[in-house]
């Protein structure tokens, strides 16, 4: 699919990311900032450099995958892809996340300093590259298992869809 297509999916549910996102990176001014820097609340410095979206479409295979999350690797087009961008240092998160175009189902917030140094010095070679069916990009597919838990900084899932979809 081309960029404005997977961006037009993912911006369905922006909004309601950066909701689930908000309670992570604000919170309540101790009172001595409040006083004297008219601030009530503060914006904390873990997620500085900024926060990765994905969004993957529920549907009938979507329960095989829930501790999987993928990240675009390479573009027919050149174009720097999601991979290249996350381990060049940009990004501090990663709000990875399913939905059935109405809400999510699933989601992930992952720490990717903790990605990017559990990466550091892996070969290439040895990643889980698939390259889609079109054959103008491919993707790299990550298990949350293969990764140090502090990575996932919250997590939830609906349990319904999930067993609604596998029946």
């Amino acid at each position: 699919m081309s960029y404005k297509t997977d961006r037009a999916w993912g911006d369905l549910l922006i909004k309601e990311a950066v909701r689930l996102i908000a309670p992570h990176i604000i919170v309540v001014a101790p009172d001595i900032v409040d006083r004297s820097h008219a601030s009530d609340l503060v914006v904390l410095d873990s997620a500085r450099g900024g926060i990765a979206y994905r969004c993957r479409r529920t549907n009938s295979w979507s329960s095989r995958y829930q501790s999987q999350f993928t990240l675009r690797y390479w573009r027919a087009s050149g174009a720097a892809t999601e991979f290249k961008k996350i381990m060049d240092g940009y990004a501090a998160w990663m709000f990875y996340s399913w939905s059935d175009g109405e809400h999510f189902t699933r989601w992930f917030l992952l720490d990717l300093n903790v990605l990017r140094a559990t990466l550091e010095g892996v070969d290439e070679e040895r990643l889980d590259i698939t390259i889609n069916k079109d054959g103008k990009s491919s993707f790299v597919a990550f298990n949350l298992e293969d990764f140090p838990p502090e990575m996932v900084i919250d997590e939830y899932t609906e349990e319904a869809s999930y067993e609604q979809l596998a029946a």
